[in-house]
């Protein structure tokens, strides 16, 4: 009896101490990952008796190839893989179709057919639900588009264009003319690829604005040297990543899977598995017809090499002078919320411009390290995925005759990925007014921010030359000692 009751309560105890995992709410993927399985069911917004009155929307490109170093890197992982099953008898039942494996991806980082597709999409959800915003060619409403100079943004934004305008709007970029449809827009899309057609100047369609020379602010993080320095400086962001590499859990998920493969695998040849399994989530038609790279890893094995990447993405993307760089594109957003004119302001920028912003605003605010739980962490990749986006849309609410205090009535909402989220600093309830109190105009001094202050870097440098010496000559004194 006495043990049964022993029994009873030590199963209790052990029950709270260690509850069972929730299903992991991310997708392992990151940035790479497919807007699809991200925002998931897209369900409309009810703004009840609210009017929208503006949207300016941030949108990271669509879909891409994957660049020439993951390619590279990829190629040489999957030859020396083949080389090493040559010998009869190595290579595992189950694994006889990585024999075969071709992929066909380009190394150019351009935008793919499943990013126009994705865009194109975007482009009919964004505009039905705010028609009266993109169609209103009076006087009163303006529609501004804007990309940064990247041959993928601007492609994703003219695949957008067309499936909001078809060929009745006349499209013209404030410094040079008429936006063409020239290679490197649709490269390696062949005629699957939607952009819009180069229209006759002389016909009167309505003009929209649309300029890829926003650079200063949808790259701000490229004009702002301070940043760039450091983020040049790899051997010191990525310390904490490349640690995690040797920690236990990836020293045993490497013992595994080369156990599983039948080859001696280090954690660096795990992580470039991660890579073709997301590029095999992300591009399926560009990985070839035996591509089943995803089922080398089980449970969750591949939130192991994520935290990885998040680590990294972390490290590099979140440095505090990008974060506080961040402030100029989100005084353009408020500029364009408190101008007299209705309409939309929509941009198509990078993941680089999406995630110091979200930290700026306040929607992120834990920090990611390696003592960051596995799953349960609010830093994740796929926050911003391949076509993310970050929608800031103000509203005009009649008055509430049931508010303790009424305010103007002017009301700000926020959604990331079509999803409505809400900024703590602002509270549930985000009036325009109070947006603008915590993000003052004078709080943002670009120049200042940015500033590289090259002779205090060779001042620090040389102070460090000289201690450096200095300890080693007392070293060397006690030694002789």
């Amino acid at each position: 009896m006495i043990l049964v009751l022993v029994t009873a309560v030590l199963t209790c105890v052990w029950s709270d101490a260690t509850p069972p995992r929730p299903p992991p709410k991310h997708s392992p993927f990151g940035t790479k990952a497919r807007y699809a399985n991200v925002a998931g069911n897209i369900t409309e917004v009810n703004f009840g008796a609210c009017t929208p009155l503006k949207v300016y929307a941030l949108h990271r490109h669509g879909t891409r190839s994957i660049g020439q170093k993951t390619v590279r890197r990829i190629d040489t992982f999957v030859a020396a893989l083949k080389e090493f099953y040559l010998t009869p008898g190595v290579m595992p039942a189950e694994y006889a179709w990585i024999r075969d494996f071709q992929h066909n991806l380009h190394p150019n980082k351009d935008l793919v057919l499943e990013g126009y597709l994705e865009l194109a999409e975007m482009g009919k959800r964004f505009s039905a639900r705010f028609p009266d915003l993109f169609y209103d060619d009076s006087d009163s409403h303006v529609q501004m588009f804007a990309s940064s100079y990247k041959g993928r943004c601007i492609s994703s934004a003219l695949s957008y264009l067309h499936a909001v305008y078809g060929g009745e709007e006349y499209v013209v970029n404030n410094s040079s003319g008429i936006i063409r449809d020239t290679p490197d827009i649709r490269r390696h899309c062949g005629k699957m690829c939607q952009v819009y057609d180069l229209l006759d100047p002389q016909t009167s369609y309505h003009t929209l604005n649309f300029t890829h020379t926003k650079n200063k602010i949808l790259r701000y993080f490229g004009a702002c040297d301070n940043y760039v320095s450091k983020e040049n400086d790899k051997d010191e962001w990525s310390k904490v990543s490349e640690r995690y590499l040797k920690n236990k859990p990836m020293v045993e998920l490497a013992n595994t899977l080369s156990t599983r493969l039948n080859v001696t695998l280090s954690a660096y040849d795990v992580v470039t598995l991660h890579v073709l399994c997301d590029t095999e989530v992300l591009v399926p038609r560009l990985m070839g017809q035996v591509s089943r790279w995803c089922d080398v890893f089980k449970d969750n094995e591949l939130y192991q090499t994520a935290f990885y990447f998040d680590l990294r993405r972390y490290a590099r993307r979140m440095m505090p002078e990008a974060v506080n760089a961040s402030c100029i594109l989100w005084q353009d957003v408020l500029s364009f919320l408190h101008s007299y004119k209705k309409g939309v302001n929509i941009n198509f920028a990078h993941g680089e411009t999406l995630f110091p912003l979200l930290q700026h605003i306040g929607y992120l605010t834990e920090p990611m390290s390696l003592s960051a739980d596995l799953l349960l962490r609010q830093f994740f990749g796929d926050l911003v995925p391949m076509g993310s986006n970050l929608a800031v849309v103000l509203l005009h609410c009649p008055p509430d005759d049931d508010a303790a205090s009424p305010r103007s009535g002017f009301i700000v909402k926020f959604f990331l990925n079509e999803k409505e989220i809400f900024l703590p600093r602002c509270g549930e309830v985000c009036y325009l007014d109070k947006l603008a109190e915590l993000f003052p105009v004078s709080g943002c001094n670009f120049d200042q921010i940015c500033s590289y202050d090259a002779f205090s870097m060779y001042i620090q440098y040389f102070a460090a030359v000289v201690v450096s010496i200095c300890l080693a000559d007392v070293i060397k004194r006690k030694i002789l000692l």
